[in-house]
């Protein structure tokens, strides 16, 4: 293999061997260059002619390697050590007949790579490995190829992934050659960048020095050698735009580093001479609307720079020059065309053409007035001129129908089709910085005119028509006709109508007898319309003609009084009475309307006369003075009315407020005690303290008296002066005239907080406020402010200092004074919802109780037809989320939901601004939503939401269902244990008292034994020796014994009563009882008598020693009673043992000696 290898060496040397490239294999042969030839492999090889009889076949990557070089190269610096490139074979080929070596590529010539000072085999990283180590790196001999090779018998080679090891080194700076300076456009110019070394070769890049790279403009030829250049050439044709202009060329490679800027040199600026480069604007095509002012530039760029400029028209209707750069015109429809500018310079000329477009909208020529025969055939034409052309011509009729034509056709006209013709046309201007179409329109009306006759007649009058006025009847014809109709008029009692031809008929000062029918005949020249009738009703204003007195007086309890007034007019007049401006009260009042007979033919020309009279149903009261008005009306013009000032003369009533007698000063300050009264004649005020009347003399005062005159009513004020304590109290005021007295006790007291407010009501003004009204309690003394308080849900949503105000007192009023109810609008409320409300009163020295809450519902929004509903709206109650579709602008709209309360009220719960859904909507039994305005709450209709069973159930329902459930369980479980315990102590009773022998008797002498035990025969087993308590009767261990407090084991019974006892044989007592409770049971039969007798007697006994059948020998005197053995009945049919193990402890039950456990425990 080495003579092989060595003489295709000397072959390449030769130049006879030159690599052949890569081919590919298919089963086992291989074609190069169209030539077959035998290989060893199925993979990619590298073929190398030996001789013209074979080939050395070299597979590239075979499966003989376990580890090979990698596909990308090695990149390292010079005198870098510790290359290692990696070889592992298959373990058969890592010893003979197999040779693995390192093969070296210097410029497509392989050396064999030999062990030396420059490389060495790794043979220890592994038992297959042939690692090969670069000791030091040398650009010269290592830069390059290298790969790892098996060698076998019969020529078989295998070859690993070639290696590339490039040996970096950095490129010099670059230099320019072959640069010229001045050229000229379109000159083919050549410029050269070199570049000494650098490994690998270098990137040379070419840029001008306005950012243009021109890299693909340039050939790069390599260096062959280190110190032989790499040289870029740029070649290309020279801009216009690359005058003043620098070109750089940058070299980089691998060994700068990707951070390192490339080396880059730069040339002169080049110069370049060009012809002038014009530019016309602002547009090549310029559009503009006729009128508007045109700028056309011209701008031109040379070397040597333009000098000279023109311009020239070039088409349209004239011709034109310019020796300006630039020019403005206002352009018309016949400026339109091509204009040039020419720009010079020293090298020649330059051009540019701008297309100036002259816009505008249509111009529309149609006739005026078309008059045309009914029936015939109407044509109108409508002529648009217009640039850009009309994008539609559209003729409108007047009925609105359109047809898009410039001539219109319409057959067998009708006179219902005469009217405006319209003819509208639009184009669309292109016009320079518009950005978008502009769209032009104009329209035109023609107007149609068919000849035919009016229609029906119409008469309008200004209503009502009131006797005196001046009237007008106006004529009209549904149709005017062509010509213009014109009318003839006919009055009530003509039989013709009367020659002329207007279209008014006036009446100055009407009277009732103009009244009847008017008629009114349109016509023309071609015929007659239709005639019609207008019937005129005139209407006489009621008027008075029998007034009331200014004045009148009369006495209190004066029966049969009345008051009278008469009244004409047409229509019929109505007589209302007033008292004081309002209607008089039915029950105090009665009045009666008497129409006057008439004597008229015509009813619409009568005038109507009736009287009325108001009397008293009972006798005149003292507050039945005031001002009455008997007021006639019918409907026409104004009401008449006359007014009557009544006086009643009366005793004096005072008529202060009943339920506010208080009256508060301050100490050391000034009183002031008004008492009103309402008298006639005038009375004597008179004032009491403590059964005294008050003088100058005894007591430091004054008073001040006015009168009312209106209605009589007289105040007088008592001042104090410095006021004490000893003044405070009572104060009576004592008023008299002609007809008797009457009198008020006030109370004086010190200024004080104010007292609560009453009568709380509530009444909803709109959807969003409330109008709030109370009665105000007692001032203190002091000017009284109010809070109100609003709640919602039991929260306190805001407090308000209320400025609350007393509506005005009735101008008229007469009667006893009554505290007038303060009024205080709330705003700012939610729609539909409940709101509490509660008043107090404050004044400077402090402040009253909170009224009762009052609870209020607001009214609901109100609805706007234009807000769309939801369409639908869905309700989950395990998420508690409501979805609605669909939704609206959330920055516009919000969506109103709706509570159904479990007292049936519906109540709003939010208005949510939400795209699709709202989360966290509370449980209800049902659900509606509606979509409201944000700013206004109005709202569209309402929809329910659909819920689900359980959300219209509730959580309440679900949680009440389940505790009965569990109540129901725990009532069967303490039932059933109750019933279980009572069979357990049944079947006891009943083993002790049938028990086959068993020599216990009964169970009350187990009742007297509280503690129920076997007893045990040594005293060891004592209750002492157990740790009971014999006064207690517990175990001090194990708890297992039941207190028994009224019993002793050696004693009479703890209450008092003496205990029967029942005698053991060691002389012993255990207690025993007569019955439960330790009483007589008189309730016994006498079956049961007797058996009780007998247990006494075995309680009272000894127990036997001889050995009775049934008893077993316990030892010490004892007997056991046997309970194995016989027939005993199961005390735990649960299945659980009562017996405790055999070697159990005592202190866990009772135990025999013999440690079988009896009986556990026994509960009584």
């Amino acid at each position: 293999l080495i003579g092989q290898m060595n003489a295709t060496h000397a072959a390449a040397d030769a130049g006879v061997g030159v690599p052949a490239a890569s081919v590919s294999c298919s089963s086992r042969r291989c074609q190069d260059n169209g030539r077959e030839r035998l290989i060893c492999g199925d993979s990619v090889a590298v073929i190398f002619p030996l001789s013209t009889s074979g080939v050395l076949c070299i597979s590239a990557g075979s499966d003989e390697f376990v580890k090979q070089p990698q596909g990308e190269p090695y990149y390292v610096t010079v005198g870098s050590p510790g290359l290692v490139l990696p070889c592992a074979v298959q373990s058969k080929y890592a010893s003979a007949p197999y040779s693995v070596y390192w093969m070296r590529l210097v410029d497509s010539t392989p050396y064999l790579v030999q062990a030396d000072s420059k490389y060495e085999i790794d043979r220890h990283s592994c038992d297959s490995c042939f690692n090969l180590r670069i000791k030091t790196v040398d650009y010269g001999r290592d830069n390059g190829k290298f790969y790892c090779q098996i060698a076998g018998p019969d020529g078989f080679a295998s070859t690993s992934v070639v290696a590339e090891v490039v040996v970096l080194v950095r490129p010099q700076k670059p230099t320019l050659t072959k640069e010229r300076v001045e050229t000229r456009e379109g000159q083919l110019e050549r410029l050269q960048c070199e570049s000494i070394g650098g490994n690998p070769p270098p990137e040379m890049r070419w840029f001008f020095d306005n950012g243009t790279e021109v890299t693909h403009l340039a050939t790069v030829h390599n260096a062959t050698a280190k110190d032989k250049p790499t040289v870029s050439t740029l070649t290309w044709h020279v801009s216009a735009d690359e005058n003043g202009l620098r070109l750089g060329c940058k070299v980089w490679n691998l060994a700068m580093g990707k951070t390192t800027p490339a080396q880059e040199t730069w040339s002169q600026q080049l110069l370049v001479r060009y012809l002038p480069k014009v530019t016309v604007g602002p547009d090549a095509r310029y559009g503009i609307e006729v009128g508007q002012e045109a700028k056309l530039t011209c701008t031109a760029r040379g070397n040597p720079p333009p000098t000279r400029y023109s311009w020239r028209r070039t088409g349209g209707t004239r011709d034109s020059t310019w020796t300006e750069q630039n020019i403005s015109l206002t352009v018309e429809r016949d400026d339109s065309g091509s204009y040039v500018c020419k720009a010079e310079n020293a090298d020649g000329s330059g051009e540019a053409t701008l297309d100036l477009d002259v816009q505008y909208g249509p111009e529309l020529v149609v006739a005026d007035e078309v008059v045309v025969q009914q029936g015939e055939t109407l044509v109108l034409k409508c002529v648009a001129n217009a640039n850009p052309p009309t994008k539609t011509v559209v003729w409108t009729t007047p009925t609105g129908d359109t047809h898009p034509t410039p001539t219109l056709h319409l057959p067998n006209v009708r006179r219902q089709q005469a009217g405006n013709y319209t003819c509208t046309a639009s184009n669309e201007l292109l016009l320079y910085g518009a950005g978008s179409v502009s769209s032009r329109t104009a329209s035109k009306r023609t107007r149609v005119l068919v000849s035919h006759a009016p229609g029906e007649a119409r008469i309008t009058v200004a209503e009502p028509v009131l006797v005196g006025s001046t009237v007008v009847l106006n004529c009209s014809a549904s149709d005017p006709g062509y010509p213009a109709a014109r009318f003839r008029w006919k009055a009530p009692g003509q039989r013709d109508y009367e020659y002329g031809a207007r279209f008014s008929y006036p009446i100055s000062d009407v009277q009732l007898s103009h009244a009847g029918d008017y008629w009114c005949q349109p016509f023309n020249d071609v015929g007659d319309g239709q005639a019609n009738k207008y019937k005129l009703i005139v209407r006489e204003p009621a008027r008075l003609v029998k007034t009331l007195k200014s004045e009148d007086t009369v006495r209190e309890k004066e029966t049969n009084y009345r008051l009278l007034c008469s009244a004409q007019g047409n229509p019929v007049p109505n007589i209302t009475w007033y008292f004081n401006d309002q209607p008089v009260n039915s029950e105090r009042f009665f009045s009666i309307l008497e129409p006057e007979a008439q004597n008229c033919d015509v009813p619409e020309r009568c005038s109507y006369k009736v009287s009325s009279s108001l009397q008293w149903l009972t006798g005149m009261r003292w507050n039945d003075k005031g001002y009455y008005t008997c007021q006639a009306y019918n409907g026409a013009g104004r009401a008449s009315e006359s007014r009557m000032l009544l006086k009643v003369q009366h005793r004096p009533v005072v008529v202060n407020d009943p339920d506010r007698p208080t009256v508060a000063a301050q100490l050391g300050h000034r009183a002031r005690i008004s008492c009103r009264a309402s008298a006639s004649p005038e009375p004597v005020f008179r004032w009491y303290r403590n059964g005294q009347e008050l003088s100058q003399s005894n007591v430091d005062f004054g008073s001040t008296q006015q009168r009312n005159h209106s209605f009589d009513v007289y105040e007088n004020t008592l001042l104090l002066s410095d006021v004490q304590q000893t003044d405070l109290g009572a104060y009576t005021c004592k008023v008299a005239n002609l007809f008797g007295e009457d009198s008020f006790i006030f109370n004086l007291q010190p200024k004080s907080k104010p007292s609560p407010a009453s009568d709380l009501k509530a009444e909803p003004l709109t959807h969003r406020s409330m109008r709030l009204s109370w009665i105000p309690g007692f001032d203190g003394g002091e000017t009284q402010q109010f809070t109100v308080e609003i709640s919602h849900d039991g929260r306190v949503m805001k407090t308000i200092s209320a400025s609350a105000t007393e509506p005005p007192p009735s101008q008229h009023f007469v009667g006893i004074e009554t505290p007038r109810p303060v009024e205080f609008n709330v705003t700012n409320l939610a729609p539909l919802t409940v709101y509490s409300f509660r008043v107090k009163a404050i004044n400077k020295i402090g402040e009253s109780e909170w009224t009762q809450p009052l609870v209020a519902i607001t009214s609901d929004s109100p609805i706007n037809p234009s807000i769309p509903a939801p369409d639908s709206a869905s309700y989950d109650s395990m998420t508690q989320v409501l979805a609605f579709q669909p939704p609206l602008d959330p920055n516009r709209y919000c969506l109103m939901i709706y509570l159904l309360k479990s007292s049936d009220l519906w109540e709003r719960w939010d208005c949510v601004s939400e795209t699709d859904k709202v989360e966290l909507v509370p449980t209800a039994a049902s659900l509606r939503v509606r979509n409201c305005y944000q700013q206004t709450l109005e709202c569209s209709e309402v929809i329910e939401a659909a819920i689900g069973v359980a959300t219209a159930v509730g959580w309440e329902v679900v949680a009440a269902i389940c505790f009965t459930v569990l109540l129901f369980v725990l009532v069967v479980a303490v039932v059933g244990l109750y019933c279980r315990r009572h069979r357990l102590a049944n079947e006891k009773k009943h083993l002790v008292n049938n028990g086959n022998g068993v020599g216990v008797y009964g169970s009350d002498c187990a009742k007297n034994r509280q503690i129920s035990a076997p007893i045990y025969a040594e005293k060891t087993f004592s209750a002492s020796n157990l740790g009971v308590d014999r006064n207690t009767g517990s175990s001090k261990d194990s708890g297992v014994f039941t207190s028994m407090s009224n019993y002793q084991y050696d004693g009479p019974l703890v209450n008092g009563t003496n205990s029967v006892n029942c005698t053991d044989t060691n002389g012993g007592t255990l207690p025993c009882q007569r019955g439960p409770g330790g009483y007589e049971d008189h309730r016994r039969t006498p079956q049961e008598q007797q058996h009780w007798q007998q247990q006494q007697h075995h309680c009272g006994g000894d127990y036997s020693t001889t050995g009775e059948p049934g008893y077993g020998h316990l030892g010490n005197g004892y007997t056991m009673p046997v309970v194995y053995g016989q027939n005993f009945v199961d005390m735990n049919p649960a299945g659980g043992s009562i017996y405790a193990s055999r070697e159990g402890s005592i202190h866990s039950g009772y135990s025999t000696p013999s440690q079988k456990r009896v009986i556990r425990e026994i509960i009584v």
